[in-house]
């Protein structure tokens, strides 16, 4: 963490809890565990079914506004009186953006760890070693990947916030916006909608509550600033979205693994804890997940086809009780 305060989003495990409530408390102020909606959101239509209910709880959690969010929990409150007292049994910071006070940067959910863990997903029942190899394959690839698309990166932000920036400017010339109190402090701006916000320019705070909570001007704050004739308004987000954070990002050099006549050696074994084993009571053999390998199957030439391997002549589409080798055909 590099004594840099830190949000971290996970689902509700109870081994994840107990592990951020050990790090908050040795390292009280360098923390923070926030709760993924999507995984909250599971966990209420899991125990609660009625239609709305999830949407309700995703725009519950997503609400910056005081209005909007009180409005959105009684409308849950008139939807389902049971799962209304299930999520006021949550703390309301730990899954709302409303009551994060800006910790978790306008994000919700852990999309970004599970995304790579779906470049993974191949790789999750391979022995260690192999898991750990293809792990570090992986990561390095997309390291090249994005150090490639930076060298052709021309703009100060990168491109995926360069759109949103454009998105935001272009709507903001649809805004009316008027000063109040003088000295560029407090503005009133008016969308074509008929909403009015309050952005405190200095302070970098809108009403609308996007800029404080992701540090990336609204629309409404681009709006002022294009009133005070403001053109750089990379000046207006967190050095975060920066090219320069980018490339900061991605800099890392690897270096690659030797072969194991390299490694040193180690005077000790891994024990496995035979306590733990849990004995399989069902019927005919366990069902397996894991990543089958050249060993247990040979794929057909027809779509989706898997032949097994004969163990007799080791060939496809037949087994050792139709082999040619033992059971030859009658027109030979």
């Amino acid at each position: 963490m590099g004594g840099r305060p830190t949000c971290i989003i996970s689902d509700r495990d109870k081994g994840l809890i107990k592990a951020m409530r050990w790090m908050i408390n040795n390292h009280p102020g360098l923390l923070v565990h926030r709760f993924c909606l999507e995984h909250v959101k599971a966990n209420l239509c899991n125990q609660f079914r009625m239609k709305g209910l999830k949407g309700a709880c995703q725009m519950l959690g997503k609400a910056l506004q005081e209005h909007k969010y009180e409005e959105l929990w009684e409308r849950i409150e008139n939807l389902h009186p049971e799962g209304a007292a299930y999520l006021r049994g949550i703390d309301p910071s730990m899954w709302t953006l409303y009551a994060d006070e800006g910790w978790r940067w306008g994000m919700t959910t852990t999309n970004i760890s599970e995304s790579y863990n779906n470049v993974l997903r191949g790789a999750r029942r391979l022995p260690i070693r192999a898991l750990v190899e293809c792990t570090l394959s992986k990561v390095v690839e997309s390291f090249r990947k994005n150090r490639e698309k930076i060298l052709t990166c021309d703009t100060p932000l990168p491109p995926y916030y360069m759109t949103k920036l454009d998105k935001h400017r272009a709507k903001a010339t649809s805004h009316m916006v008027e000063e109040w109190a003088g000295s560029n402090i407090c503005f009133t701006v008016r969308t074509i909608d008929d909403n009015v916000h309050d952005v405190r320019y200095v302070e970098q705070t809108c009403s609308c509550g996007k800029w404080q909570h992701s540090r990336f001007p609204c629309s409404h704050a681009i709006a002022v600033a294009l009133k005070l004739e403001v053109t750089d308004f990379v000046s207006l987000m967190h050095p975060f979205y920066t090219k320069q954070a980018w490339m900061d990002q991605f800099s890392m050099p690897f270096y690659p693994i030797l072969g194991s006549l390299t490694w040193p050696i180690v005077d000790w074994k891994l024990r496995p804890d035979e306590s733990r084993l849990v004995q399989y009571g069902g019927p005919g053999r366990r069902r397996q997940n894991r990543f089958p390998g050249a060993m247990d199957y040979m794929r057909g030439q027809g779509r989706g086809e898997r032949a097994s391997l004969c163990t007799r002549c080791g060939s496809t589409r037949h087994n050792a009780r139709r082999c040619p080798l033992t059971h030859p055909s009658r027109d030979s």
